[in-house]
């Protein structure tokens, strides 16, 4: 993918060792939940302190899919015989594939199917310009 872009100034965050790693395709990561902290701690008022610091609601990582699925269709690069249960074989690529993603997470469902919350979702995108990103698929 060749050097890393130089308007890049996003960061790699993960919390409790989750697995993500960072490269140059997958420039960076990062999750914000404040905006359902503050839901689960004093509106739904069903969670305590112990379980909001769970690797479940403190990481970047894509728990159910739908974050993989997301950066794939977007920037997935090439994938050689792809298929559904060996149906199709052929090659697979993401609308953009030579294009560098990050992900910022800003959905949670371990109360309810609340899950994205508005102070997230600015958060993410004010955070998303600062760190250079070009284009965001919402």
């Amino acid at each position: 993918m060749g050097p890393m872009p130089t308007q890049w100034r996003g960061t790699c965050q993960n919390y409790h060792k989750d697995g993500i790693e960072c490269n140059s395709k997958l420039l960076g990561v990062r999750f914000f939940n404040k905006g359902y902290l503050h839901y689960a701690r004093h509106v739904a008022g069903r969670i305590n302190a112990t379980y909001v610091i769970t690797p479940m609601v403190m990481t970047g990582r894509d728990l159910d899919g739908h974050g993989s699925h997301t950066l794939a269709t977007d920037g997935g690069n090439f994938v050689t015989n792809a298929s559904f249960f060996g149906y199709g074989n052929e090659k697979a690529t993401g609308g953009s594939p030579k294009a560098r993603v990050a992900s910022y997470k800003i959905c949670w469902k371990p109360l309810d199917d609340q899950g994205c919350y508005d102070a997230d979702i600015m958060a993410a995108l004010e955070v998303a310009i600062s760190d250079g990103v070009d284009v965001l698929s919402i």
